[in-house]
């Protein structure tokens, strides 16, 4: 069948020579894109790993969804609220459960990633920061949290920081 299909595809292409540079161009400018990820992704990875050691925006804690060893229970109760700067958190950060409670501080308004490509996440400090916490860099197979939970202010500034950062979410992940 895969050189029935190799045969039938290589004909088409014979035919339509105007589709066949269109398929080529999309090929090259893929693989553009690819090398280009590459080294943002090695230098933005870099980055995360020194920042992690020292991730002040991060209050991390003690049991996460991807935690093999622990009681699933537990695992499923794994919560992280993003809030909106270091004053916000500071409530939250006081009162959470710091065995299934993590709390990671936003610094301002985060960029509006609306028909942004994936390389902006990786240039973003903060969405960069975000989503290794987060661990999700891959894919949400190994998301370290069941429950993530956007606290913001109860005002303007507050619904556009939900917003940019639901936006975020949907646009890549």
């Amino acid at each position: 069948i895969n050189d029935f299909i190799k045969r039938e595809l290589d004909n088409y292409l014979h035919q339509n020579p105007d589709i066949a540079e269109k398929l080529l161009k999309r090929i090259m400018q893929s693989e553009r894109e690819r090398k280009d990820m590459a080294g943002i992704k090695k230098l933005a990875n870099q980055r995360a790993k020194k920042a992690n050691l020292h991730n002040k925006k991060l209050r991390d804690c003690k049991i996460h969804l991807n935690d093999e060893k622990v009681d699933a229970e537990k695992r499923l109760n794994s919560t992280i609220f993003i809030t909106e700067g270091d004053s916000a958190s500071g409530s939250i950060t006081k009162s959470r459960d710091v065995e299934t409670q993590a709390v990671f501080s936003l610094r301002g308004k985060p960029l509006n990633s609306f028909s942004m490509k994936k390389k902006v996440v990786y240039e973003n400090e903060e969405f960069n920061l975000l989503q290794h916490a987060l661990n999700i860099e891959e894919g949400l197979e190994n998301l370290r949290y069941n429950q993530v939970v956007v606290a913001t202010d109860a005002d303007v500034d507050g619904m556009h920081i939900r917003l940019l950062i639901l936006t975020f979410f949907l646009q890549f992940f």
